[in-house]
């Protein structure tokens, strides 16, 4: 009895020197995602394929979102995870995104962080009136650190011939993370 004491003394001491944390929590809550409302697309002044392109600002949101994330304790990671594109109902939309033949999504470059490309795809057309993408995860907390955070846009194909609107959804994951050392 005595050996066995002595035993899980000596364990519990080694297991403390060894600067493990005692409790590690980590949960992944759920995603979070952006809208950008009525992002207004010129319509083709021309025959054959064409590109359009926009950089739509989206300092204010991340930051918020990171705001709420630091209120409720999460610390380890925001992560940039998907993107969607809507168009929005008019009289003169497209009814799907068939007409588009190569879609880009980029976090473009600045001061010394390099663009990313976060997708870019081909035959990414659509018969319906969104387009879902799913992302490679990518940390944004380096971004966040930017004066201003922003992603292009980019579709290339037969352009529809009037001015439409879209939407775009922007999703995040994040994942709360505590530790207790001893």
């Amino acid at each position: 009895m005595n050996s066995y004491l002595t035993t899980t003394v000596a364990l519990v001491s080694l297991s403390l020197l060894s600067g493990c944390p005692l409790i590690q929590v980590e949960l992944d809550l759920p995603e979070v995602c952006l809208t950008m409302d009525a992002i207004d697309v010129d319509g083709s002044t021309g025959t054959g394929a064409m590109s359009i392109e926009r950089n739509i600002d989206i300092t204010e949101r991340v930051r918020n979102i990171q705001n709420a994330l630091a209120e409720q304790g999460v610390t380890n990671q925001l992560e940039l995870v998907s993107f969607a594109a809507h168009i929005v109902p008019s009289a003169h939309a497209p009814s799907d995104f068939r007409f588009v033949d190569q879609l880009s999504v980029t976090l473009p470059a600045s001061g010394q962080q390099l663009g990313v490309t976060l997708v870019d795809c081909t035959d990414c057309g659509s018969d319906d009136s969104s387009v879902w993408l799913d992302l490679p995860r990518i940390d944004m907390r380096p971004y966040a650190e930017r004066e201003t955070i922003s992603i292009d846009v980019a579709l290339m194909g037969n352009m529809p011939a009037h001015s439409w609107q879209m939407s775009a959804d922007l999703c995040f994951s994040a994942q709360l993370g505590y530790s207790q050392d001893l």
